[in-house]
């Protein structure tokens, strides 16, 4: 019993480690890159989620404000 509690133990750990090096990971890109750049993967990773989420929650989740991921979609739809 003991070494099912040990295993459970490690695998919570394990998954909050991967976990935090995902956060970890996304910080990093986050500030590294411009919310132009940031934007664009975001459409790659998540193409559906981007037209589901309002513009003021997605231009948050980048850090910016909503006129300037306006001006960024204007942008990115051209040809």
């Amino acid at each position: 019993m003991a070494r099912g509690f040990r295993f459970r133990g490690k695998l919570v750990r394990r998954l909050i480690e991967n976990r935090l090096v995902d956060k970890l990971q996304k910080e990093i890109k986050m500030l590294t890159m411009t919310a132009e750049e940031n934007y664009e993967s975001l459409l790659n990773e998540s193409p559906n989620i981007v037209q589901q989420i309002p513009i003021k929650d997605m231009a948050s989740y980048l850090g910016i404000h909503p006129d300037s991921l306006s001006r960024i979609r204007k942008r990115t739809m051209l040809p």
